[in-house]
């Protein structure tokens, strides 16, 4: 099953990134279920996963989408609606 993210925020800009999409991976609610030693630790798992995720649904980062990292999640940045949508629809909570 696909990982579902908290999602946080959307909004349609006017650029070439017709969307940005803010999702959070809630590490200090995963923290405490885990063997990991550290938050930041446990962060980098879960960006290496959700852009590995990306990766596998949309092909390579900067055609269909962009990451830019935040403290605790990430904003995706989308090309067109379809990838908006499809993504809010699937990998969001």
């Amino acid at each position: 099953m696909l990982t579902k993210h908290k999602f946080w925020f959307a909004k349609q800009t006017h650029s070439s990134w017709k969307h940005i999409i803010t999702v959070d991976f809630c590490v200090t609610e995963l923290y405490e279920d885990t063997e990991y030693k550290t938050v930041s630790s446990l962060l980098k798992r879960e960006r290496r996963r959700f852009f590995t995720q990306m990766s596998e649904q949309y092909g390579s980062e900067g055609e269909r989408w962009s990451i830019r990292w935040t403290d605790y999640g990430a904003d995706v940045r989308f090309r067109t609606d379809a990838d908006a949508a499809s993504f809010g629809i699937f990998f969001t909570r």
